[in-house]
């Protein structure tokens, strides 16, 4: 007789979400960076003295977002840039916020609210860009993956899905990783996981159902897996990073705890999204593109392609070329090459490539996508 054991904690995290009301699925909640350029550390006082070495630190923090490379402040090249954090800052302040944590005279009981002081700084994007670059730095642009993560821990004898409501409980680590890395994703609900096909034990099985198939339903580009489980006194993972048109990538971490699992599997994820979208501009020839795109019918989406184009961190300059019925044809200065244009507009939702829109090997072609 089949044993039941791992299906109690799925049908517990059931329960709560019918009592919560998720339904269709739009129900993922999702967390994404609010400004590349900011970050907030957690600080003991408001001591002038130490503010030049926190601009240091917090420009270190931001830069390990923008170039992708988690150890970015020990690079020789990357010392010169936070030595002007001073100077590359627009603003810097305190604030503080309520957290919940164990109380220190008595562990074992309710946790309680105690007030956390932070130091905030936001640094001069266009001057932190011209700085990295002009060091021989990557630069990752602001146009980032949305990563749907799904994650199954078994302790012991439980398994269990890492949920949207589970996410303070199971999944913080992951999702301040992925932040701190400037990555956004989203946490599935029970709805996104029964329209994925795969239980909690199928995942941990190495499973992965429709996984990418509803990731990219719900506008994730990319499904990270994490299949985590108790491993004698400490915590092993398998991490997958699930693309559409690219082999899956797998990586097995080891922890004493298992946020150390989660972060580490997030690391990795952000690792493989910097190594396929960051650009070494100064390195590469930065050139000039013609891009054609079908279905430009109405002054709005002329003006939605044209900002659209203009917003993204790989176009320096974008130019009407020429204009035949509902195709315009752009003039484009790249801060990068083609491939990597190609690459960031495939993170969006505006322009989509068109496999039938001609043979002019001179031509990117697109096509607008519909509005939703």
């Amino acid at each position: 007789m089949p044993s039941t054991r791992h299906t109690i904690p799925l049908l517990l995290i059931l329960l709560l979400g019918l009592t919560l009301g998720w339904s269709g699925l739009s129900a993922a909640q999702t967390w994404k960076p609010d400004n590349l350029y900011e970050v907030s550390l957690p600080v003991g006082s408001q001591d002038a003295e130490q503010r030049d070495a926190l601009l240091g630190k917090a420009l270190a923090a931001v830069l390990v977002r923008l170039t992708g490379d988690r150890d970015i402040g020990s690079d020789p090249l990357a010392s010169p840039v936070i030595g002007r954090a001073s100077e590359l800052v627009q603003s810097f302040g305190y604030t503080s916020k309520t957290m919940r944590q164990p109380d220190p005279l008595d562990p074992q009981g309710p946790p309680i609210d105690t007030e956390q002081l932070y130091f905030r700084a936001n640094f001069d994007s266009s001057a932190v860009d011209e700085a990295l670059l002009a060091a021989r730095l990557p630069v990752w642009g602001e146009e980032r993956p949305l990563t749907a993560v799904w994650i199954a821990v078994r302790d012991t004898d439980e398994t269990a899905m890492v949920t949207d409501s589970r996410a303070e409980a199971l999944g913080q680590a992951a999702i301040d990783t992925a932040l701190t890395r400037g990555i956004g994703v989203m946490l599935p609900s029970l709805a996104e996981i029964a329209a994925a096909g795969v239980g909690v034990d199928e995942l941990m099985d190495g499973n992965d159902g429709n996984i990418i198939g509803v990731s990219n339903n719900l506008g994730a580009q990319g499904a990270a897996v994490g299949r985590l489980q108790r491993a004698g006194a400490g915590w092993q993972g398998s991490w997958t990073l699930l693309v559409a048109d690219a082999p899956p990538e797998v990586w097995d971490v080891t922890g004493v705890t298992l946020e150390e699992v989660q972060a580490e599997g997030m690391h990795r994820i952000a690792d493989s999204y910097a190594a396929r979208y960051s650009r070494l501009s100064v390195e590469q020839s930065s050139g000039t593109a013609y891009i054609a795109i079908r279905g430009m019918v109405s002054a709005s989406a002329y003006a939605r392609v044209s900002n659209y184009l203009e917003s993204l961190s790989i176009v320096g300059a974008a130019d009407v070329f020429s204009v035949d019925d509902d195709t315009v044809i752009y003039r484009l200065e790249l801060n990068g090459d083609a491939a990597q244009f190609e690459q960031t507009v495939g993170l969006g939702n505006v322009l989509m490539r068109d496999w039938n829109g001609g043979g002019d090997p001179r031509l990117l072609h697109f096509v607008l996508r519909e509005t939703r």
